[in-house]
């Protein structure tokens, strides 16, 4: 949810007032003209405001709601990863995911980039070049009041997200399984 601007209506219509000149043909009366006038501007300025706190929340990968479509451009998202009919929590996860997916090879990363699909996972290594990811049990993400937004789907459920975007990323000499449980 976007942040309310600092300044009111209220705020904007009085520091306009204060730009007029002063003497009796600059009225800040509230029945006068000049101040209806100035009233009917102060909205797009209380809006510009909004939209600048907006820019805040939009600025990071995790929290993004208004610039989310040009966050999934520029990462390439939609993708064959990506699930049918996101909820708004899917996509801004999977953007995180992919944002954060620039590379590596440690366990920690790999740990990271799950967690930020929303899943909790460890990994056992089996070989030099073999390895596993286990994963507590299948993913049901449910619609929640504050988070979700119209058009989310009430419940999704499912593991072939984070199989998906693991295999994407994952070194291409190596083996990998899933363990479910």
């Amino acid at each position: 949810m976007a942040a309310p601007p600092n300044w009111t209506n209220t705020d904007f219509l009085a520091g306009m007032q204060a730009l007029m000149p002063t003497g009796p043909a600059w009225p800040r009366d509230a029945d006068a003209v000049q101040t209806q006038v100035l009233a009917a501007l102060v909205p797009v300025y209380t809006g510009n405001a909004g939209a600048a706190a907006a820019l805040l929340v939009d600025a990071f990968p995790s929290t993004t709601l208004g610039l989310l479509p040009e966050w999934e451009a520029t990462l390439g998202l939609p993708d064959p990863c990506t699930p049918l009919n996101p909820s708004m929590a899917q996509r801004q996860a999977a953007v995180l995911a992919k944002f954060i997916s620039f590379g590596g090879q440690t366990t920690e990363y790999y740990i990271a980039v799950a967690a930020a699909l929303g899943y909790p996972i460890t990994i056992t290594e089996l070989s030099d070049y073999a390895w596993q990811i286990n994963v507590p049990s299948v993913n049901i993400s449910y619609f929640t009041a504050g988070i979700s937004v119209a058009g989310d789907p009430l419940w999704t459920i499912g593991n072939a997200e984070l199989e998906c975007r693991i295999k994407q990323i994952m070194p291409a000499h190596t083996v990998l399984t899933f363990n479910f449980s």
